[in-house]
This record gives C-alpha cells, sequence and structure tokens, in this order.
C-alpha cells in the first residue's frame, strides 16, 4: 500500500477558510476513479511538547491510499495538480505544498 502525503501549510488565521475552500475541492481528489483509495484530511496539532498556535502557520496534511503506484501516479499528475494550482491562486505567496509518499511496512 503506498500514502501519498500533500501536506498545504497555510497562515493559521486562514485554517477556516482553507477548510472551506478544500471540501469544495475534495470531490475532484476522491472521485471513483481511484478504487480502494482512502482519503483523510488531518491537522496538525502540535510539535514535540509545543501546542500550535492560533496565530502561526498550520498544517493540514491530505493523505490517499493506493494499492498501486500506477493509480497513484495519474492521480497526482491529474486531479491533485489541479488543486494545487487553485490553492496557489486563492492562497498565494503565503501558502506552501509539500508532497511525499510513504510506502506501509508490516510490523
Amino acid at each position: 500500500m503506498y500514502i501519498f502525503n500533500t501536506t498545504f501549510a497555510i497562515d493559521g488565521r486562514r485554517e477556516e477558510e482553507f477548510l472551506k475552500w478544500f471540501r469544495g475541492r475534495s470531490e475532484i481528489l476522491t472521485d471513483g476513479r481511484w478504487h480502494g483509495a482512502r482519503p483523510r484530511l488531518s491537522r496538525m496539532v502540535r510539535v514535540g511538547d509545543m501546542p500550535q498556535g492560533e496565530d502561526e502557520a498550520q498544517s493540514l496534511a491530505f493523505q490517499m491510499e493506493f494499492a498501486e503506484t500506477g493509480d497513484m501516479e495519474r492521480w497526482s499528475h491529474g486531479p491533485l495538480n489541479e488543486v494545487v494550482a487553485e490553492f496557489f491562486d486563492e492562497f498565494g505567496p503565503e501558502g506552501a505544498v509539500f508532497c511525499s509518499v510513504f510506502e506501509t511496512v508490516e510490523l
């Protein structure tokens, strides 16, 4: 299983605006073409022992799990690229996006 992680970093004061914006685009990212992909969105609440402050930059991570790398690549070069481009149009230079790919490992 592969996990594609996309972290959106924004001004913490714009978190609610981001969530509304992102939810409006979630259908693009999670439509039925990606059979078996499991989406999830999470927010960072602390780094180490330091709680996240409301006026600090906020990181929200969107993850999709894929059984095959082919589907993951098509998704990342298609729907994800579309949403990331819109993100920069909406949140401009105050926003950042970081992507990473993980492969699950048996314990």
